[in-house]
């Protein structure tokens, strides 16, 4: 398994940029690249936390197609002969710094029009009445309202600390990424 907990924002965003839309236009990057960032502002979390959090991504599931591009993409982008891995950093870090338009809004979720869902499941989510389709962006549907935690994340970075034996905390902050609980 990758360490992805070593990464910084910018890298971490990149790498679910990169596993959930490297083969799209730069819109629909952005739009991914917004949907982790509002996620981030509205429940006040790290991106490790709601990038990592179980299950978000698919791109981060070892189990998936996309996995080894995530884990390594400057090996899979020589590999396949493309250069999605530099702009999708280079289009994280403008999400980051909000130096790119947010053509999504309030935007947390999406899926692509080709997403299979088990029978009957398609729209169980849109049931909801808070949910609210926002905008189709190339082939991803994006929507705001949608029900979702994120928890907060224990990291151990790897220094000796006070906390982490007995409560599972890291008390480092001089790790890259800081601590998340004692930032």
């Amino acid at each position: 398994m990758a360490d992805f907990l070593k990464d910084n924002d910018v890298t971490i965003l990149a790498r679910c940029i990169y596993g959930e839309a490297r083969g799209e236009i730069s819109n629909v990057k952005a739009a991914v690249g917004y949907a982790v960032k509002n996620r981030v502002t509205q429940k006040n979390r790290s991106y490790h936390e709601v990038i990592l959090h179980d299950k978000a991504f698919s791109c981060f599931n070892e189990n998936d197609k996309n996995y080894p591009a995530v884990s390594d993409p400057e090996a899979y982008d020589k590999k396949t002969k493309k250069k999605a891995w530099k702009k999708c950093l280079d289009i994280a870090k403008k999400v980051i710094d909000g130096k790119i338009k947010n053509p999504i809004g309030k935007a947390t979720h999406y899926h692509s029009e080709k997403t299979e869902f088990p029978a009957g499941k398609r729209y169980e989510y849109l049931k909801d009445k808070k949910v609210k389709f926002v905008k189709k962006v190339g082939k991803l549907w994006f929507f705001s309202g949608v029900k979702y935690t994120v928890k907060k994340m224990a990291i151990k970075c790897g220094a000796k600390c006070k906390n982490y034996e007995e409560y599972g905390l890291c008390d480092n902050k001089t790790y890259n990424p800081p601590c998340h609980l004692h930032a």
